[in-house]
């Protein structure tokens, strides 16, 4: 009898520490992913698998260019994929020692002496509270970056409260270079910031963003843009900045209320074509800074709403004829170009304020002679060039407030005068084509009483 009992508590001991190994290995497993992150996930590998499948069928060598194009792209798509399946198999881990654990303890509900223990187990499935919270975004730096699936889930949510805003400023990692094309479901967003991050290719489902008023791409690495961009009509703000644009598709020319355009620091060689079809445009404010812009078009004067324009640091030789019809513009940088003289029709740009033509070195040699037009010109910037000396018209600026001439050849005794402020220029000019003029008019009065003598 004594050798039954003590058999019997070898026995539960055993059962007991089968028990207890059974849970150490339960807690050992890695987190269990909430359910909004399986779906998430799957999402994500549907889209890439759904994205491989993709394709016009080409004949000849065009096929083969696809084909290998689709190797590579099946190469990085398992690596992005890599991710989200690793989630999936966690998943299925759970799911699977949720089975062994029931059996676990349906086996040991008979064992009076182990029904303590077996209380312990139960499904994590069934005590699990799925209570996904989107990473808040915009804290502290050095937080980390949305993977991919994070990205999926923020854009879930986001579409099922109907945010108007996704602020996602360097939140991405590094490891994501496109966008999903879930983007599109987001109709009802006004604000998106996917600055500086690491994005390659934006989805062409960018276009059923209907209601987004501001795009801010700038710090990216994109190429160019799909065509479906034009399908944003009520876009107001565009910034482009900073990433490898070398043109932009005709379908920008459809954006008809955009007014602010950013496209520095890219890789554009000429004004892009579709500005000027912006007829309907309202655009106010265009920044092309810090490319290898060679010439602007004549399509650019059809930009009547005009008032900014920086177009510093290119190759810019002359300036259109058409930019007389930019009757609005207030500031206008062209600085740091190759500008040989500004076309005396620029001055019919009355409501010019700012004007900086610095730093074009040997090219710039003279000012217009109508820049006395410009009334309301406050700042003129023209140091670093090869002006000698300042046309008559210029003793007209009433209102300049700014001049800067240093670093130029100027002719005795203006290089002094210039020192004592804008005004004393102004005045100094004024004062000596009076001077002039009375002695032309005193000379002609008295060589017609001489020759009659």
């Amino acid at each position: 009898m004594q050798e039954k009992e003590g058999f019997a508590e070898v026995k539960l001991k055993m059962m007991d520490d089968a028990v207890e190994e059974i849970m150490r290995i339960h807690r050992s497993l890695p987190p269990r992913p909430g359910l909004e992150e399986v779906s998430a996930a799957r999402n994500v590998i549907q889209s890439k698998l759904e994205g491989l499948e993709k394709g016009d069928s080409i004949p000849d060598i065009f096929s083969v260019l696809r084909e290998m194009q689709r190797g590579v792209i099946h190469f990085h798509s398992k690596k992005k994929r890599r991710e989200a399946q690793i989630l999936l198999d966690t998943d299925e881990l759970h799911s699977a020692m949720d089975v062994l654990i029931q059996r676990a303890s349906e086996f040991l509900q008979p064992m009076n002496s182990a029904m303590e223990s077996s209380k312990k187990l139960i499904s994590s499935r069934e005590v699990e509270t799925v209570n996904f919270s989107v990473p808040v975004l915009g804290e502290e730096e050095g937080e980390e970056r949305l993977r991919l699936i994070d990205l999926s889930l923020v854009i879930d949510a986001s579409t099922k409260t109907g945010a108007e805003e996704l602020l996602l400023k360097g939140k991405l990692s590094d490891r994501i270079d496109y966008f999903p094309d879930s983007i599109g479901k987001l109709s009802n967003l006004i604000k998106l910031d996917l600055s500086e991050n690491r994005i390659a290719v934006l989805p062409s489902a960018i276009g059923g963003l209907e209601s987004l008023q501001m795009l801010d791409l700038h710090g990216n690495r994109i190429r160019e843009l799909p065509e479906s961009i034009g399908m944003l009509r009520g876009l107001i703000s565009l910034n482009l900045s900073c990433n490898g644009i070398t043109f932009l598709p005709a379908a920008i020319g459809d954006l008809e209320n955009l007014q602010i355009l950013r496209g520095e620091a890219n890789e554009f060689e000429e004004l892009p074509h579709a500005i000027g079809k912006c007829t309907s445009l309202r655009v106010r404010e265009l920044h092309l800074d810090y490319n290898k812009i060679k010439a602007l078009h004549e399509a650019v004067g059809r930009l009547e709403s005009l008032e900014i324009m920086t177009l510093s640091y290119n190759n810019i030789r002359q300036l259109p004829s058409t930019m007389a019809s930019l009757s609005n513009l207030k500031r206008v940088d062209l600085s740091f170009n190759e500008l040989g003289f500004i076309p005396e029709s620029f001055c019919f740009a009355t409501k010019l304020v700012r004007l900086d033509v610095s730093n074009n070195f040997a090219d710039m040699k003279a000012l217009p002679r109508c820049i006395g037009n410009l009334e309301m010109l406050e700042e003129l910037i023209c140091h670093n060039n090869q002006i000698r000396n300042l046309p008559d018209s210029f003793g007209l600026l009433s209102n300049l407030a700014l001049l800067t001439l240093d670093g130029n050849p100027l002719v005795d005794p203006l290089g002094d005068v210039a020192r004592q402020g804008a005004q004393a220029v102004v005045k100094y000019v004024h004062e000596l084509v009076v001077k002039r003029d009375d002695k032309f008019r005193v000379g002609f009065c008295f060589f017609p009483m001489g020759k009659k003598a």
